[in-house]
């Protein structure tokens, strides 16, 4: 039974605080506990300190968290909340966004449902960790985790193509010569490896795309891989190699410095819009059928 609800919002979007306010104001009409992330405390001036906490603190203490905002917004969370397993209801408050499946108008009819019949439907969502060393050239390995990509590329000044390395379990596959490279999961073929170029994946998928971002020769084309296998991409340019994952940047890399990257151990749990299915996202993102 859902008692506790966490809320995340994206901060300098207009339509923000006032479906907040609405939302926040339909949560205490139900006798049910709100609990605000710090930005979206400030947006509503909600003043019950106890119930104000950084998102990785607040996931303790919630049955369900909603976003509100935008896939930028849903990924930034994604990110604080790892390992935790909680639904997350994602709020597209405009733009393009295939996580954020809930519109505005749709927020509260399907908060009501989820409430009053206990019920709700869930897509498990895999996630990628990168496993690097540290930027003090220790011993220590790093990792960072990724709902949609982990990202090569070069420099936003430099115009040379950068040359990467690329093993799958151990076993070499070929050696790219390309603007950059993309290891996106399922969820993230509708990403950045979209634009590239790559396939669109089910999100059910157990599998990883590998996705060449604009190669210098033409038949490097994408390759999808099992789950279950490793990727291990090895820098082989003179000049550093920018290491992103999600969208942020991680570190640059040096040459033959290598990132391995694996499927995540735990996955993100997205409350499906009602009457909705993949595919009909699909269209109406991007608007096929359209002329």
């Amino acid at each position: 039974m859902i008692k506790t609800i966490g809320i995340f919002s994206k901060p300098d979007q207009q339509r923000a605080p006032r479906v907040l306010a609405e939302l926040l104001a339909w949560i205490q009409s139900r006798k049910l506990i709100p609990y605000l992330e710090c930005t979206a405390a400030e947006l509503v001036s909600f003043h019950d300190q106890s119930h104000i906490l950084p998102l990785a603190e607040l996931v303790s203490k919630i049955d369900l968290l909603v976003i509100l905002g935008g896939d930028g917004t849903l990924l930034r969370a994604a990110h604080l909340i790892d390992g935790n397993n909680i639904p997350i209801l994602g709020v597209n408050l405009g733009g393009l966004g295939f996580l954020t499946e809930i519109t505005v108008p749709e927020l509260i009819p399907t908060l009501s449902a989820i409430i009053e019949k206990g019920s709700y439907a869930v897509d498990e969502r895999m996630t990628l960790t990168a496993l690097f060393s540290s930027s003090d050239n220790s011993q220590h390995t790093q990792k960072a985790c990724a709902l949609n990509d982990v990202v090569f590329s070069k420099g936003i000044h430099e115009s040379q193509l950068i040359e990467l390395s690329i093993q799958v379990d151990g076993t070499w596959i070929n050696k790219f010569l390309a603007d950059g490279l993309i290891i996106s999961t399922p969820t993230g073929s509708t990403a950045y490896s979209l634009s590239a170029g790559g396939p669109i994946l089910h999100p059910s998928m157990h599998a990883i795309l590998i996705t060449p971002i604009c190669p210098h020769i033409l038949t490097n084309r994408p390759i999808v891989v099992p789950d279950t296998q490793v990727i291990t991409v090895i820098s082989k340019s003179k000049k550093n190699v920018l290491l992103t994952v999600d969208g942020e940047f991680i570190k640059e890399l040096s040459c033959d410095e290598e990132v391995r990257v694996k499927k995540g151990s735990s996955k993100i749990r997205l409350i499906k819009a009602p009457n909705k299915d993949y595919y009909q996202v699909l269209r109406t993102k991007l608007k096929w059928g359209e002329r």
